[in-house]
């Protein structure tokens, strides 16, 4: 047997260039100096069973034929076994890929996204896309830090594929490769939420929104055409990532999302029209407002535009259509009523089950008597907020609830993370508009759920009812 020399176990962009690779974790050195995609290194199984099939067939093909005898017998397929490593990141590509989007069939990327991944001829980039976000998504799931290194591989291979694509773009005449690129830069800022370092994921995302929209204007919106069902769910969810994103820094719209918010109204509904109207004045608002000081001059004109904002908010809420209604889940039947107020101590029960049917126990034990007179329609909006506050609870990932009541050990985004979901409901109970019985039922929710989760409620202002618009 002939000697080949030592097998290098090096990254293959390493191994072409014969360069000496140091097979740091997750990308060797060499490579992310020279702004490559480190491809990973080859374990055992790769060296010891290397397929020689191709340099075997080039070095034979340019006999003669017929010095070649056929063989008595076909040569049977040999079975190259994939490396252990690579079957594993396969795996939880396919899991993770229909774990994402059979938890999403309900949300708006199964209007837009969904139906582009299905096809028959799905663009790469989506395709690394959608496997990106959907790792990143049952890493942060599972608490499986471990899947986050394929989940960095594929946000890398899908950059450089939209860099592709958009070069692709500016020479092509139609739609072309635009609907896929849109959907691979909403997906890759979800990814940006949820793997960047702490800190960071906002602005991540912020930029992944931004560049969505200013391509949006450039390459879609300028002329007057219409936009498809996909492409106006993409405009729509757009447009409520940019109202959140100008919320967060607190800045007021562009004059380019104005512009086109005004082009294209004729596509949107009244409502929805009405309620970034709204938003718009709520963010200028925000943006000019003076510091809360009781002796400035121009205080009591922006507690007017404040409580009139309120005032508007209310009015739109109460007409709004049944579509824009929060829905919740249907509920288990033995979580539906429980007339007991004893809970079982069991082991098996989640803290969030527990939680909802001491909620549910609490609304039971209240007398009619000490209620509202309107009795039916006070209980029906607290069995809403309670129902609320079970799917609040069941959101929050498994990992922060053992922290909860630790709060030397709670990590610093916990309860921001956390707090973002339940800040909706516990402006609500400040509200003007609010009535008092409603005030007193949320305030209680508010400290059980400030018990379970370690939230930190401080008072809030009449304005954030607003806000009650993100969560119903």
């Amino acid at each position: 047997m002939v000697y080949c020399g030592k097998p290098s176990k090096a990254c293959e962009p390493c191994r072409i260039r014969r360069l000496k690779c140091d097979k740091r974790r997750p990308g060797c050195s060499q490579c992310r100096n020279a702004g490559r995609v480190c491809s990973g290194y080859r374990a055992d199984i790769d060296v010891n069973f290397r397929n020689v099939t191709d340099a075997v067939v080039l070095r034979y093909s340019s006999q003669n034929p017929s010095e070649s005898r056929p063989p008595a017998h076909p040569p049977r397929q040999t079975w190259i076994p994939a490396p252990e490593a690579q079957l594993v990141v396969d795996t939880a590509l396919n899991i993770a890929v229909t774990r994402f989007r059979s938890q999403n069939t309900e949300s708006i990327l199964a209007e837009y996204a969904f139906p582009l991944h299905d096809r028959s001829q799905c663009a790469p980039l989506l395709t690394a896309s959608m496997q990106a976000v959907s790792l990143a998504c049952l890493a942060n799931e599972q608490n499986r830090p471990d899947l986050l290194t394929p989940a960095r591989e594929k946000y890398g291979v899908a950059l450089q594929r939209l860099g592709r694509g958009l070069q692709a773009s500016l020479r092509s005449t139609g739609p072309g490769q635009l609907p896929f690129i849109f959907c691979s830069v909403m997906l890759l800022a979800q990814f940006a939420g949820l793997v960047s370092r702490s800190g960071e994921g906002r602005v991540e995302w912020s930029r992944h929104v931004n560049g969505a929209f200013s391509l949006l204007v450039t390459r879609v919106l300028q002329g007057p055409s219409l936009l498809t069902v996909p492409g106006q769910s993409l405009y729509l969810h757009l447009v409520s990532c940019l109202l959140l994103d100008c919320i967060q820094r607190r800045t007021t719209f562009s004059p380019q999302m104005r512009a086109i918010l005004y082009a294209r109204r004729s596509e949107v509904s009244e409502f929805q029209l009405r309620f970034w109207g709204l938003m718009d004045r709520m963010c200028i608002l925000r943006a000019v407002e003076p510091p809360h000081d009781q002796c400035h001059p121009a205080s009591s004109t922006f507690d007017n535009a404040w409580e009139d904002l309120d005032r508007e908010v209310l009015l739109l809420m109460q007409n709004m259509p049944l579509s824009y209604s929060y829905q919740s889940p249907p509920q288990p039947n033995h979580l539906a009523r429980n007339p007991s107020p004893v809970i079982l101590p069991t082991t098996s029960t989640p803290p969030t089950e527990r939680l909802l049917d001491q909620t549910l126990a609490q609304l039971d034990a209240s007398t009619p008597e000490k209620d509202d007179p309107r009795h039916a329609k006070v209980e029906e909006c607290r069995e809403v907020i309670a129902s609320v506050i079970q799917d609040i609870c069941a959101s929050v990932p498994s990992q922060l609830r053992y922290s909860v009541g630790d709060r030397e050990n709670t990590e610093s985004f916990a309860s921001g993370w956390v707090y973002s979901l339940v800040w909706p409901l516990s402006r609500a109970a400040a509200s003007v508009h609010c009535p008092t019985r409603w005030k007193d039922f949320i305030d209680g929710q508010m400290r059980i759920l400030q018990e379970r989760i370690g939230l930190d409620i401080t008072g809030a202002q009449a304005e954030e009812w607003v806000h009650m618009f993100f969560l119903f």
